[in-house]
């Protein structure tokens, strides 16, 4: 016979593992520094071609109706400000990125300490309705067989 008690904890463990998947799923099997790093180059690459779309944009919508007469300095100032500007948008996007992805890592890590949590308390459940199903003989019955 099942124990009710049994039933109720792997029917809660089966529910949490459905509503739960999309946090431990990518941090399962995975250490913190090679999931940052992942998140890193994402956002490298990422902040990069954002970044670059955003540039190109800007300078096209400039030397259309702004910018008449070009010279070698403003070319010149425009490529500096240019590398400025995509070295800290590159550093904030990268910075935000990996600090969401170590929220991310944490609520991940609590899933997966919580289900090994729920996990022990239904072996010790199946153990205990072992003992209580199997009679245990005692050493005076075990001398008394011999």
């Amino acid at each position: 016979m099942l124990s009710e008690k049994r039933v109720i904890k792997m029917t809660r463990m089966a529910m949490d593992e459905k509503n739960d998947a999309r946090y431990y799923a990518p941090v399962a099997n995975i250490s913190k520094k090679d999931y940052m790093g992942a998140y890193g180059v994402v956002a490298f690459i990422i902040g990069t071609i954002t970044y670059a779309a955003i540039f190109i944009g800007v300078m096209a919508v400039l030397f259309n109706s702004v910018i008449v007469n070009i010279d070698e300095t403003l070319i010149l100032l425009i490529g500096v400000l240019a590398i400025l500007g995509y070295l800290f948008h590159l550093f904030l996007y990268i910075f935000f990125t990996r600090r969401q992805a170590a929220k991310r890592y944490k609520v991940g890590r609590a899933v997966i300490e919580r289900r090994m949590a729920d996990l022990k308390e239904l072996e010790e459940l199946y153990i205990e309705e072992e003992e209580n199903r199997s009679p245990t003989i005692s050493m005076e019955t075990m001398e008394d067989l011999m």
